[in-house]
């Protein structure tokens, strides 16, 4: 079976992501990448977003090694 086809059978994880979040919940994640303009969090399965390096000051960061 080509990929795009297996890939259009399986639901989309990044909307059964947003259908559980709302506007200003905190969310927690795992930084996958650094960038010279930010990083990579990985907030669920399939599901990653850019945080920009302008909104570190606002965010309450916490290391933890894997």
């Amino acid at each position: 079976m080509p990929c795009s086809i297996r890939r259009a059978t399986r639901p989309d994880p990044f909307l059964s992501f947003a259908d559980g979040v709302r506007a200003g919940r905190r969310l927690t994640g795992r930084v996958t990448r650094l960038v010279p303009f930010g990083f990579f969090v990985e907030f669920a399965d399939g599901v990653e977003g850019l945080v920009h390096q302008s909104e570190r000051r606002r965010l309450s960061l916490s290391l933890r090694q894997p």
